[in-house]
């Protein structure tokens, strides 16, 4: 997870530099870092969506209601 949160930061300034000098030299080049972000990130939601599932698998439906696990109530 570290590295895709490093990963994630190197692409940002690389988009920041390539932002800040914009010409129409390097829209491929921006384009390149916005598919790169772009597949991380999925990766990473996907990854973290599945160990959330999976953590919510693994509790009782009696031990807290839907509401008391995603904070819209308080616990009990």
């Amino acid at each position: 997870m570290r590295e895709d949160h490093q990963l994630v930061a190197d692409i940002l300034q690389r988009l920041r530099t390539l932002l800040a000098d914009l010409d129409s030299g390097n829209l491929d080049r921006i384009k390149g870092e916005i598919a790169g972000l772009t597949a991380i990130l999925e990766s990473h939601f996907q990854w973290e969506e599945r160990r959330i599932a999976e953590a919510l698998d693994e509790l009782s439906p009696t031990e807290r209601t839907s509401a008391e696990l995603f904070g819209t109530t308080t616990l009990r």
